[in-house]
């Protein structure tokens, strides 16, 4: 666990659920809470850095990819390694997107490996200048 302190992030009040959800038109994802007896709270990033996002597209029957295992490197060799899952809480439904941080001076491309739940693999090379957002569809 993280502490408020170094998060930046603290609910006081008795909080029951916790989503994460799309905020404005671009890949940028925010956290909202559910507290007990009062309104949800909203909380948004404040990051300056890049994003990209990654849609997933499966096959009939599972059509996001749950339990898929997508690798981005980054033109540094960072690497980022993400899971999808049918869902991501108790009583919640959260984006099926993936979203990449690149930082503040992003590359013009990344390198994506996914392994699909079927244990096919396939490899991806994709354009972060022109779009922040992919589709991927699984291999025929």
């Amino acid at each position: 666990p993280m502490p408020p302190t170094h998060s930046g992030l603290n609910a006081f009040q008795e909080t029951r659920s916790l989503a994460r959800i799309e905020m404005g038109d671009g890949p940028a994802q925010g956290l909202l809470f559910g507290i007990n007896r009062r309104a949800p709270q909203a909380y948004q990033p404040k990051a300056q850095g890049h994003w990209l996002s990654i849609t997933l597209k499966g096959k009939a029957g599972n059509v996001r990819s749950a339990g898929s295992r997508v690798i981005v490197e980054l033109a540094n060799g960072q690497r980022q390694t993400f899971e999808t899952h049918a869902k991501s809480g108790f009583a919640t439904q959260s984006s099926h997107r993936i979203v990449v941080g690149l930082g503040t001076s992003p590359p013009h491309s990344v390198h994506a490996k996914v392994r699909w739940p079927t244990e096919e693999e396939s490899s991806h090379t994709l354009d972060t200048i022109r779009t922040f957002s992919h589709t991927l569809n699984h291999p025929e």
